[in-house]
């Protein structure tokens, strides 16, 4: 079952090419550059997860973390840092915003796509669960 993706990237070449890998893998992405239009995204469209740089304009990753967390509480979408910041600090601080996983770029692409599986499967049993 694919998964409905919200790729949060402000560097057009970065976000083409891990948007193709993402639908290569089969799943429906949408990107955007900044915070502020990931959140009205993410209000429309309700993705399932949200891949999400750090350092962003006019917004940081931190912040759109933590809105969607006060707005969404549980329903929240799977929240994946995808970045250049790699110190423990910078690990600590996303999951302080409510970040479920932090990456590193380059991203490894076998860790991504376990954890979208992951994704897929929980999706996947939440249908099979509530079918008659």
């Amino acid at each position: 079952m694919p998964l409905r993706i919200l790729l949060v990237e402000d560097y057009p070449d970065c976000a083409a090419m891990t948007a193709a890998v993402l639908r290569e893998y089969g799943h429906n992405v949408e990107t955007v550059p900044d915070g502020p239009t990931a959140l009205a995204a993410c209000r429309r469209e309700r993705p399932d997860a949200v891949l999400l740089d750090i350092g962003l304009p006019r917004m940081s990753g931190h912040e759109v973390a933590k809105q969607l967390r006060a707005e969404f509480g549980v329903a929240t979408p799977k929240l994946i840092a995808v970045t250049g910041y790699g110190r423990r600090s910078n690990h600590q601080l996303s999951a302080a915003a409510g970040i479920d996983a932090h990456l590193v770029k380059p991203v490894d692409w076998r860790e991504l796509h376990l954890m979208l599986g992951e994704l897929e499967r929980s999706k996947q049993e939440a249908v099979n669960g509530s079918a008659p």
